[in-house]
């Protein structure tokens, strides 16, 4: 029998993305002959990138490949036509209105619903494969047609080649997030496993090598860096090998002193027993290295003292001002807030960056001074910049044009700056405190991991020709 696949476009948000990542679950979930994509009047333009990146995959010719917009004043029936038993709708991309009325039509004519789940987030704006399986689950509704168990294949016959060349096109201005995708599209290709709500998996895990490179399910025998999820609460939990077992991070009395022998141990792990590499960790907090990977959570203190959520507070604001330190504690992986870049703050990092790239290109200091300029370029890249004069933030955040700020938000976790800026700014300019906490979510411990190993693979290239 044959199988067609009908998606819906036309969201408001994360089009394309949303779309792409949609088709490609499905094609690998199910075995279709065919696949229709209807989209929505408005979304003739957008439509056109969709093609692009789906021509660029170069698929198999015996699947079929056409666009339908849809009909405004005949949709019922467009859509009657093309549901029955043997069709799978996925609504996920497609406007509320046309969602609810091809699900209504899909459901009455037994045809399979499916819809892909997006972890947002600090992934917001990727899209599969550069988004790990096990975040874009797929969920099955009503119908007859049964996802695989595991998938087709679909990516390993691509090959990475093909899709490393789309990171690179859609990504460009994106260093950190194409680190990212990198790593997850490293893991996609091993992973074999079709994550659907209509079948039972073990646990996750998923295990990081010496030299960064990653595995799913880990090897315990070789990783020394394990992340595993538990499949009833969903809570992602990091342990590391000290030379004997692996240890969690309950085996140790605060969470900060946990992360702080992790690091430890994986740079032993990279240099080895050499004193003046295990130094290196004196040159850097604790807090900002957890930060540049997206381990730490940013909330803000209001008035009465309480930690409210940065996407709670720039609700009807302008967006947030971004202090230097705020780079260092991971704001690029909070891409749901509008942000402001001073332009003192790409002053300050730029000469960060300056001092740190004197070292030689094997150290952390240099590395991590590559990632943190990464993320300033990507943080720039989606956010507007004003202009300041060319010195510490401190001094010259408030002599920026109060019409360019108002409505703003600054934020930051410098007590000295806090207190500073509390003083001579006027009501228009809201001044909060920056908190922070180790974050929980699974989808951003995700995310973390799998820079710390684009990272430490990064140390290891420039390691291989360097004598000690």
């Amino acid at each position: 029998m044959e199988y067609k696949g009908v998606f819906l476009f036309g969201s408001s948000s994360d089009l394309v993305e949303s779309s792409f990542s949609s088709i490609l679950r499905i094609l690998e979930s199910f075995d279709l002959n065919s696949i229709n994509i209807l989209y929505s009047p408005f979304a003739k333009k957008k439509i056109n990138n969709l093609k692009i990146l789906i021509n660029e995959l170069q698929l198999d010719n015996e699947l079929k490949i056409s666009y339908e917009i849809i009909d405004e004043s005949m949709y019922e029936k467009q859509f009657k036509e093309l549901f029955d038993e043997r069709t799978i709708l996925c609504p996920t991309s497609g406007s509320r209105f046309y969602t609810i009325i091809a699900t209504m039509i899909a459901f009455k004519n037994n045809s399979t619903i499916v819809h892909t789940l997006f972890p947002y987030g600090a992934w917001t704006g990727m899209f599969y494969p550069f988004v790990p399986r096990y975040l874009q689950t797929i969920k099955v509704i009503g119908g007859s047609i049964k996802p695989n168990l595991n998938v087709s294949g679909l990516i390993r016959f691509t090959g990475s080649e093909i899709f490393n060349n789309i990171a690179s096109e859609k990504f460009h201005s994106k260093p950190v997030t194409r680190r990212v995708g990198g790593s997850a599209l490293e893991i996609n290709m091993q992973d074999s496993l079709n994550y659907t709500d209509t079948t039972s998996y073990p646990d996750l895990s998923m295990g990081m090598l010496n030299d960064g490179s990653l595995k799913i399910p880990a090897d315990n025998e070789k990783c020394f860096l394990k992340l595993n999820f538990n499949k009833k609460n969903f809570r992602g939990m990091i342990s590391f090998f000290d030379g004997n077992h692996f240890i969690l991070s309950k085996e140790r009395d605060t969470y900060k002193k946990y992360m702080e022998e992790l690091l430890q141990t994986l740079f032993k792990r990279i240099y080895g027993d050499k004193p003046e590499q295990n130094k290196l960790m004196k040159n850097f907090s604790l807090k900002d290295l957890m930060g540049i990977f997206g381990f730490i959570d940013i909330f803000a203190e209001d008035d009465t003292l309480n930690k409210k959520e940065l996407e709670e507070i720039t609700e009807g604001k302008k967006g947030i001002l971004v202090d230097t330190n705020l780079v260092y504690l991971g704001i690029l992986f909070h891409k749901n807030i509008k942000k402001l870049i001073p332009y003192c703050t790409y002053v300050e990092i730029a000469n960060k960056r300056a001092e740190k790239l004197k070292k030689d290109s094997w150290t952390i200091e240099f590395q991590y001074a590559n990632l943190l300029w990464d993320s300033l370029l990507e943080l720039v890249d989606g956010s507007q910049m004003l202009h300041t004069e060319a010195f510490f933030c401190d001094g010259v955040i408030p002599m920026i044009d109060p019409l360019l700020i108002k409505n703003c938000i600054i934020l930051t976790e410098d007590e000295g700056a806090y207190n500073h800026w509390q003083d001579i700014f006027s009501q228009g300019v809201n001044v909060m405190k920056a908190l922070t906490s180790c974050t929980s979510n699974r989808a951003k411990i995700t995310f973390a991991f799998l820079l710390l190993s684009s990272f430490v693979k990064e140390i290891n290239n420039k390691l291989k020709n360097k004598p000690f």
